[in-house]
């Protein structure tokens, strides 16, 4: 798994940026403001109107490291992007599926289902939290709309019936959002998404958030071969990355406008971090920006449980890790791409000729002799647990379907000593033939007839 590296975020307007024997350095004026080795970081981002050296560019090209140029008030200039990784057939296959409007659709919809899903979860997250201090009938109402569009998303068959279901939802999840500030309503109202400029404060905040996530899911996408700048919902436009956008749509809601409703109910973002430029257009401070950046920064070493994979991850590796499985896809690996919440759609039966899960009986023998076999007790059982309900003290009961068996044995398999310790996974139900699959130590009973249960 990649290691989350840090960003360097340099936010004065006067400064320049420099190479020196494998270090960045930070010059303001003729003065040297700070060092650092340039290994420590993943991306650097230059609010500054100087610039860099080309020396601390090509260095940054070599190592693969992101480095961006936004203006002070975060709009994005260019990136520094150096030779392409990744196979030519990879980039080829994306070239091929942006240019057919059904493989572009079969792609789109899942990101799209991620979206609504995960905004949805940001008003219930609301619900659960805040239910006496907000109009919990509005957001009930919005949230059950948004459940409703699931379904047909996933039916829709061409991109404009997909733009025209997430505008809708948009409207829907925007049109409650004032709902969910809870402190500092006079400074931080909201009466719906503008950009380009942002007209209020809220929106500020959001589109420097943006901002941040599109970088982030740019630099993911060209780590793992691919195009940042082909996307499948947004089509070609010269400077953008339709690509980065696209991946981003799920991470919205969860990652970036949680974050924003954070700083503002907890006061981190007030109102003099803001400023109102003469044509109304609302921007952030210096001291706004910083809050903001160190928060984004903090957010992203968070841990969470990455709903496809099972495995803990930082934040900020969750765009890697989609921009990863995404080209999975397009080689062939993957018969879907899963976003964030593409294994909710299909436990709930929403995509239509899925497999349907199997029933599965797992037992296990570990030897506990000593400390580390009882290590490995622990972990065995805590893995099952994660998967289905313990039937017995060794023995557990499991709905999984092909693809859930097989990243479950990879996990107990890694967990047991071979040598000492055993796995049987027994598969059951009507549809299937039943059959034993035993792993390890005793050898298994493997009787001729099927077993029946």
């Amino acid at each position: 798994m990649r290691k989350l590296l840090n960003t360097l975020f340099v936010t004065s307007e006067d400064a320049y940026l420099a190479l020196e024997n494998e270090n960045v350095v930070i010059y303001k004026g003729e003065e040297k403001a700070a060092q650092y080795p340039l290994k420590l970081f993943e991306s650097l981002l230059s609010f500054s109107y100087k610039g860099a050296s080309p020396a601390l560019m090509g260095a940054c090209v070599r190592n693969g490291i992101g480095l961006t140029f936004l203006t002070p008030s975060g709009r994005m200039l260019a990136r520094v992007v150096g030779e392409s990784q990744g196979n030519v057939r990879l980039r080829k296959e994306q070239y091929r599926v942006s240019d057919n409007p059904e493989a572009s659709c079969r792609a789109v919809r899942n990101f799209i289902f991620g979206k609504v899903h995960n905004s949805r979860w940001v008003l219930e997250r609301t619900l659960r939290d805040h239910a006496l201090r907000v109009k919990a009938d509005e957001l009930r109402a919005a949230s059950a709309h948004l459940q409703e569009q699931l379904k047909p998303l996933l039916a829709a068959e061409s991109l404009d019936t997909l733009r025209g279901m997430e505008g809708e939802a948009s409207a829907c999840y925007f049109g409650v959002w004032d709902e969910m500030i809870l402190n500092q309503k006079d400074a931080f109202r909201f009466d719906g998404r503008s950009r380009r400029p942002p007209l209020d404060r809220v929106n500020a905040a959001l589109s420097m958030t943006y901002t941040l996530l599109t970088h982030d899911c740019a630099s993911a996408l060209e780590s793992v071969g691919l195009d940042a700048y082909v996307g499948f919902m947004h089509r070609d436009r010269p400077g953008r990355t339709s690509l980065a956008l696209d991946l981003m749509e799920e991470l919205r809601a969860p990652l970036a406008d949680r974050l924003v409703l954070t700083l503002i109910n907890t006061r981190v973002l007030q109102k003099t971090h803001f400023r109102t430029q003469p044509g109304g257009a609302v921007l952030l401070t210096d001291e706004g920006r910083k809050a903001l950046l160190n928060a984004w920064q903090t957010k992203k070493k968070e841990e969470i449980t990455h709903p496809y994979l099972k495995e803990k991850i930082p934040w900020g590796l969750i765009p890697y890790v989609q921009a990863l499985l995404l080209a999975r896809h397009l080689r062939g690996d993957l018969e879907a791409y899963p976003p964030f919440l593409w294994k909710l759609a299909r436990d709930c039966f929403l995509c239509r000729g899925k497999e349907k899960p199997m029933l599965i009986l797992i037992t296990y023998d570990v030897n506990t002799v000593d400390a580390e076999g009882r290590r490995r007790l622990r972990q065995v059982a805590k893995t099952c647990v994660a998967h289905g309900q313990r039937v017995q003290n060794s023995v557990f009961e499991c709905s999984l379907d092909a693809a859930q068996l097989r990243r479950l044995k990879g996990e107990l398999t890694a967990l047991i000593d071979p040598q000492k310790d055993s796995l049987r996974f027994y598969t059951l139900g009507n549809q299937y033939q039943s059959k034993v699959e035993h792993v390890g130590a005793h050898p298994a009973y493997q009787p001729d007839d099927v077993l029946m249960i």
